[in-house]
């Protein structure tokens, strides 16, 4: 049996969405962070296009465009809001 993947972010959050296979957060900084299953994440996870990713990796150049504020998960997707900086 393996261990369930834990949320580990040092940031205060602002908002947190799941799906079944993936998930996404909001630091109080506007930073959006992903994690789960490709190909819903921001940023690419080196591993191919199977690969999980289960620690939250920060979408470096949304953050760096975007103040995001809401985030979102379906089933097929993942949505936030963003005021640009």
């Amino acid at each position: 049996m393996s261990a369930a993947p834990r949320l580990v972010l040092r940031a205060p959050l602002r908002a947190v969405a799941f799906s079944h296979t993936s998930a996404a957060a909001v630091a109080r900084n506007g930073s959006l962070y992903t994690w789960g299953a490709a190909p819903l994440l921001a940023e690419p996870s080196g591993g191919g296009g199977g690969a999980v990713r289960r620690q939250p990796m920060v979408a470096a150049e949304a953050s760096r465009r975007y103040n995001f504020s809401m985030v979102a998960c379906g089933v097929t997707h993942c949505v936030a809001a963003a005021r640009c900086r």
